[in-house]
């Protein structure tokens, strides 16, 4: 047991509101660790902006009960219209 980093980078869809988004997807493995026990310093997604994907206190939910629908709202979006990393502005 000991600390750890756990980075993913790829191509696909996100913020669809479908439960096969990476967003969706990388937010269900966020619950699924902390209701393992493991202690989540931060998770988060870039994809033209940074999304907060930690659950609020007392929030984590059982991997098959996790929302994706309407989720947006109540995470810290603060993507730009300009675009950002991964999106071919650069």
């Amino acid at each position: 047991m000991g600390n750890y980093t756990i980075v993913i980078s790829g191509t696909g869809q996100h913020h669809n509101g479908m439960p096969e988004d990476a967003d969706a997807l990388t937010r269900d493995t966020v619950n699924r660790l902390i209701n393992a026990g493991h202690s989540i310093e931060s998770a988060s997604i870039c994809a033209g902006g940074r999304e907060d994907l930690m659950p609020g206190p007392n929030e984590a939910t059982e991997p098959d009960q996790v929302e994706t629908e309407g989720t947006e709202d109540a995470l810290e979006d603060t993507s730009t219209e300009e675009g950002g990393p991964g999106d071919g502005s650069e």
